[in-house]
């Protein structure tokens, strides 16, 4: 068990992998203020089993950020929960890897860049939520603050820019009647990996191959169960992957870290010396405003030259939580303080009726 699972108000209990449950409970060692829960428990679902295990009394809290799982819930059922709904502190979209076959090419990924309709993706994403947003082009910064900029380094929508960018590559219909472009006989095929079952995403990823497919890019997809994501992300086993990152507050300074060619918060595999040794400068720089726009700096040559992060959306979280349920729920940039998440003295109940038994569990961690 890595030390820093053990750190904190709450510590590993029971790490179930079988069961994909672990649980904490209080840290007997922890210096500051004891936590109002005496267990506190994380399960991992398939995306479809997360509301009939909220409704089964499994979990206490499950996501309903869009309309078919909104749905789900609400039909089901209008009491013994609360919705809270905020804005995301994310930026989300897709990440290209330039290790992986074709996407090697700079040239098929910038067609990738101006192909892809944003606005539309989004709007798949977000119909019947009642959500609205500017589509961001900026990975460091939410939209809402005044310091933001937009990054994104071309026209989104717009097939014809990205059916000349393939054709000066080489990228074209070699033969009469086909579906795809090729260059030297092979045929320009990216692999798009998807994970889970949510018919949203899957919404989202068909509407992003017809629309690479409109120039004669075959978007390929992979979809694996949600528990294979870790490890084919963190192996960069994957072409193409629908990811967000968080942010952890309002300072850029250290977001570029993704761009940096050899860090692990950089999936893609590209950079350069020069974009380096400017991120690392960053931390020297003392001047709030010189640093931040340094950081965008930073960014947008990064995506103009390698092409390999493309943003679409923050959006909302919206959270169904059980009856009672406090200091738990969208906060922006507040840091949650888990020794303050419990139950409040009216909820008719404290929590032990519902989630897994922990002597159930069986530990079944070997680190």
């Amino acid at each position: 068990m890595r030390p820093e699972y053990r750190a904190g108000p709450f510590t590993v209990d029971v790490m179930d992998v079988a069961a994909n449950v672990i649980s904490l409970v209080p840290n007997e060692n922890w210096w500051g203020e004891e936590p109002v829960l005496e267990r506190l428990n994380f399960a991992a679902y398939e995306t479809s089993a997360t509301i009939p295990a909220f409704q089964n009394g499994e979990i206490d809290a499950v996501a309903v950020a869009n309309r078919p799982r909104y749905e789900e819930l609400t039909e089901w059922s209008d009491e013994g929960y609360d919705i809270r709904r905020g804005q995301r502190m994310a930026t989300c979209g897709f990440v290209l890897n330039g290790d992986a076959t074709t996407l090697d090419d700079v040239a098929v990924r910038e067609a990738i860049f101006r192909v892809l309709d944003r606005e539309q993706l989004a709007a798949i994403q977000f119909e019947g939520i009642n959500w609205e947003e500017d589509t961001p082009g900026s990975w460091l910064m939410m939209p809402f603050d005044d310091r933001y900029e937009d990054a994104y380094p071309v026209e989104d929508d717009d097939a014809e820019g990205a059916a000349e960018v393939l054709e000066e590559a080489g990228w074209v219909f070699e033969d009469e009647g086909d579906e795809y472009r090729s260059r030297d006989g092979e045929e320009l095929r990216v692999v798009f990996n998807t994970f889970g079952d949510d018919p949203i995403n899957q919404a989202m990823t068909q509407a992003a191959q017809s629309m690479a497919a409109g120039v004669g890019v075959n978007l390929d997809i992979n979809n694996q169960g949600s528990g294979q994501f870790g490890d084919v992300v963190g192996n960069r086993d994957f072409g193409l992957v629908n990811m967000c990152y968080g942010k952890a507050g309002a300072d850029p300074t250290s977001a570029p870290n993704q761009f940096y060619s050899t860090g692990d918060g950089n999936l893609t595999g590209l950079g350069d010396e020069e974009l380096d040794e400017r991120i690392s400068e960053l931390f020297g720089i003392e001047d709030d405003d010189e640093r931040f726009a340094e950081a965008h700096a930073i960014e947008q040559e990064a995506l103009s030259t390698y092409f390999h992060y493309l943003a679409y959306s923050n959006g909302p979280v919206i959270t169904a939580f059980r009856e009672g349920l406090a200091n738990y729920g969208p906060s922006l940039f507040e840091t949650r303080d888990w020794t303050l998440v419990g139950w409040e003295s009216d909820a008719g109940h404290d929590g032990t009726d519902t989630g897994v038994d922990a002597e159930e569990l069986e530990d079944t961690d070997e680190e």
